[in-house]
């Protein structure tokens, strides 16, 4: 999937569940702006290389201050109402990591409509393709504010090979867990080649710092179960209403060698109970096997090899499920 600005300048490919190619547009100008001056800057950032990463870190509202500093990064997208639908799950972001808010409604507070900003979308099918210009599309913010329930389980590698990155590791979940609003529920599994339920699903912040613990690799250190540690985090959230949002988070930083089920058992689930999986390699984590896990079950890939990354990492998946705007429109037929 590639993006285009307003005046298709390629910027390069983004990761995504689509093989068409979508383009979305920030307008290059907001006729009478005030508090948004003349426009908001029409910019595309891009799945970032491991060289230049963009981690969300903080939120705020727009500023007209912010004009010339602020990029749209398709964080993922889910196709799976296809071909009635497909969800654009969008950020607009500084290049200091803030996600800024109030650009669409129920939180917009520019004047006119919104759409002056979001002005534009198309589709191109395939490489090369046709591209057709998208009609019926709407734009839809998401922040804390909407009190909606998150229902997440961690899946989270202890098997020998992590070693000394398990206080990294440690560090990254506990801040997580710590980010987490009253109404969500987390649950955390820790595997090596025997997944362990430390911590059923709960809204109870402490009790879940608490069952996680910071024991690091005692009690665990063997071969690494990645399937079946998955399989047992997402029953967990399987089990929750239907309407509430879920997500699957898995590390690992190495190739499953001790499940009892395969990688396409643990897709057919999560696709099945509609369980997006936000996966992060480490080291010499399969990262083909992960990157196509995360992208057929409409979650994100992450890879990294450097443990001081994980609680950026972590701290953005939770974030990003927290804070973004979904793009939904009708492809063409």
């Amino acid at each position: 999937m590639t993006l285009f600005c307003s005046r298709y300048r390629r910027f390069g490919p983004v990761v995504g569940a689509l093989s068409a190619l979508l383009v979305l547009l920030l307008s290059a100008a907001v006729t009478g702006c005030r508090s948004f001056e003349d426009a908001i800057k029409p910019v595309i950032d891009n799945t970032p290389s491991d060289s230049a990463r963009s981690y969300m870190t903080g939120t705020r509202p727009y500023s007209p201050s912010d004009r010339g500093d602020i990029a749209l990064n398709v964080w993922r997208v889910d196709a799976d109402p296809f071909p009635d639908s497909v969800h654009v799950f969008a950020r607009v972001m500084k290049s200091d990591g803030t996600f800024i808010s109030n650009l669409a409604p129920p939180y917009f507070e520019g004047p006119g409509d919104y759409r002056d900003i979001w002005n534009g979308l198309s589709e191109q099918i395939g490489q090369g393709g046709k591209t057709f210009e998208i009609e019926n599309y709407r734009v839809r913010e998401f922040s804390a504010k909407d009190g909606i329930p998150f229902e997440v389980a961690l899946a989270l590698d202890y098997s020998g090979s992590m070693g000394s990155n398990i206080t990294f590791l440690e560090s990254a979940a506990r801040t997580f867990i710590s980010l987490k609003l009253p109404q969500d529920r987390i649950a955390v599994v820790k595997f090596d080649n025997t997944p362990q339920l430390v911590a059923p699903l709960s809204d109870d912040r402490i009790d879940l710092l608490s069952r996680y613990g910071t024991s690091g690799l005692t009690g665990f250190g063997g071969y690494t179960a990645l399937y079946s540690a998955g399989r047992l985090g997402a029953g967990e959230v399987a089990a929750t209403p239907k309407d509430h949002p879920r997500g699957l988070i898995l590390f690992t930083d190495g190739e499953d060698n001790a499940s009892s089920i395969g990688s396409e058992d643990l897709l057919d689930y999560c696709k099945l109970h509609k369980i997006p999986v936000f996966s992060v390699a480490f080291g010499a984590a399969n990262s083909e096997l992960l990157a196509d896990l995360s992208d057929r079950t409409g979650g994100r890939f992450y890879q990294t090899n450097d443990p001081e990354e994980f609680e950026a990492i972590f701290q953005d998946i939770y974030l990003s499920l927290r804070n973004y705007y979904r793009i939904t429109y009708s492809p063409p037929r």
